[in-house]
């Protein structure tokens, strides 16, 4: 998968992030055009207002990388700062995952995006298996994990 780190900015996010999870979360923005770019592009021309991502993915065959893994970004519960996610984990603790949902696209390519994505930050960060949660696990815990992340590795570098 590649990453595309054009968009990778400070806007809309906390000045400190000492990452421990990912968190997987879905746009829910089916407009048409409203792909990984787009929604990179808007954060980091500030178009967004409390919220923000490390990364957005679809369909496609780039992810776009918005925010470096050092700052906080605004995707976990309302609490914004504090430890929400099973009173452990926060958004200055995390790295959220944005998967792009637009109009017409491929959920399935999403989705193994998404994955191999989310296992390229595990490489990088050394975050363990059991700390990749969908965004709904904080009112859900038994839902974690739900990326198949052990599925066959990505060929793409």
């Amino acid at each position: 998968m590649r990453i595309d780190r054009s968009y990778l900015g400070n806007q809309n996010t906390y000045a400190e992030n000492n990452p421990k999870c990912i968190v997987v979360h879905n746009t829910d923005n089916f407009a048409a055009g409203a792909d990984a770019r787009a929604h990179a592009r808007a954060q980091h021309d500030g178009n967004f207002q409390n919220i923000s991502a490390h990364y957005y993915v679809d369909d496609g065959d780039t992810a776009y990388q918005a925010a470096p893994h050092s700052r906080g970004c605004w995707h976990v519960g309302i609490n914004y700062g504090g430890k929400n996610l099973f009173q452990q984990y926060g958004n200055k603790n995390s790295i959220g995952v944005e998967m792009c949902v637009q109009a017409g696209y491929n959920y399935e390519k999403a989705f193994e995006n998404t994955a191999a994505l989310v296992r390229e930050i595990m490489r990088e960060t050394g975050i363990p298996l059991e700390c990749i949660f969908r965004k709904n696990c904080a009112s859900v815990p038994e839902e974690r994990s739900a990326i198949p992340l052990q599925t066959e590795q990505s060929s793409a570098g």
